[in-house]
């Protein structure tokens, strides 16, 4: 019968080089360190020594759920270098890399945040990590670089360390991306968090009264984008605030906006040409690079095209780029009977 080592190691998928030093069992939690394998040499008198272990640093991922539980995985091992290609490791990301690929599987595929947490049981925050480090080229799908992993410097002796609440102080919510539709609905008033900073308050004082009056999409932009540097510059004193704000944008609006029965273009003329391209239309990925440049008209769209020109540059992972192609794909069919005018353009390019 297996012992609770040896269990652990077959669940994880630990090889040969590498054991299961300790585990611990909390109600919803499970911690396992992982080390090298210590080597057994005989010694006088048929007596059994271990080799003295090699100074190691502890590095902390989460992994996948293991029988209802989170597992949280402690690696024990001299450098990061030693843990490439792992899958009970990870790198420069909150997750190893066998849960790394599931988040990223379900990002792929354009399910909400709230329930790719909801699935695999991770936090709100963790989720924003992992998917800021993929849209920056910090990590890639099929090999997460370890020369930066999430270091703890710890002692291996140390208790497990438990993630802090949604509602602790330390906690770092990080701030959403500029073109998340979370930054329109709080300038609009759509959305409402308690803001205790004064700053912030000011400020959108100042975007609620002049938002009304801007007409011009660029303008409008430009407001969004003075909201998000505001969080940027602030991110330290905002804990508060942000916690609301991302929590909010993991969730759709209550009500949808209401839509024309069919595509209409800016001047007013209904669209019937042909669906949406296919996503593995080259057109897709000329539009992101930018070799093929259109009059964009709708505020959602450039946002979109803005951040992907960004993201598209820093990204060497050949999965994250396909998966930013299927993004752009996945807005133009959600939005289709709006983008008439910029749809017309797109078909008549490629026919």
């Amino acid at each position: 019968m297996m012992q609770g080592n040896e269990l652990l190691e077959s669940l994880l998928k630990v090889g040969p080089a590498w054991e299961v030093r300790r585990y611990q069992h909390a109600a919803e939690r499970l911690d396992v360190w992982i080390g090298p394998r210590r080597a057994v040499q005989r010694g006088w008198f048929r007596r059994s020594s271990r080799t003295p272990d090699a100074p190691l640093r502890e590095y902390l991922w989460r992994h996948t759920n293991l029988c209802g539980v989170q597992c949280h995985v402690h690696a024990l091992a001299p450098d990061a270098k030693s843990l490439q290609g792992l899958p009970w490791a990870g790198g420069n990301s909150p997750f190893t890399r066998a849960m790394g690929k599931q988040v990223f599987t379900l990002l792929a595929k354009g399910i909400e945040y709230g329930t790719i947490c909801g699935l695999l049981d991770i936090a709100l925050s963790d989720l924003w990590k992992f998917k800021h480090a993929l849209d920056s080229g910090r990590i890639g799908v099929s090999g997460l670089p370890a020369s930066a992993a999430r270091n703890t410097s710890r002692p291996s002796s140390a208790a497990p360390t438990i993630e802090p609440s949604a509602g602790s102080a330390q906690v770092r919510w990080p701030v959403p991306d500029a073109t998340d539709p979370i930054w329109q609905r709080l300038v609009e008033g759509s959305v409402k968090i308690d803001v205790r900073a004064l700053g912030l308050k000011l400020l959108l004082t100042k975007l609620r009264t002049q938002w009304p009056l801007i007409d011009v999409a660029d303008a409008k932009v430009a407001k969004l984008r003075e909201l998000h540097r505001y969080f940027l510059k602030s991110e330290r004193i905002l804990g508060h605030e942000l916690a609301q704000v991302t929590a909010a944008s993991a969730l759709r609006p209550s009500s949808p906006i209401p839509r024309p029965p069919s595509p209409v273009t800016a001047q007013g003329v209904r669209s019937n040409l042909a669906p949406v391209p296919e996503p593995a239309d080259s057109v897709w990925q000329r539009l992101i690079e930018g070799s093929l440049a259109i009059d964009i008209k709708t505020l959602g769209l450039r946002l979109l095209l803005t951040k992907l020109r960004t993201q598209w540059r820093s990204i060497g992972d050949e999965e994250v780029k396909v998966a930013k192609v299927r993004e752009l794909h996945r807005y133009f069919t959600r939005s289709e009977r709006i983008l008439g005018y910029e749809l017309a353009q797109i078909r008549e390019e490629i026919k």
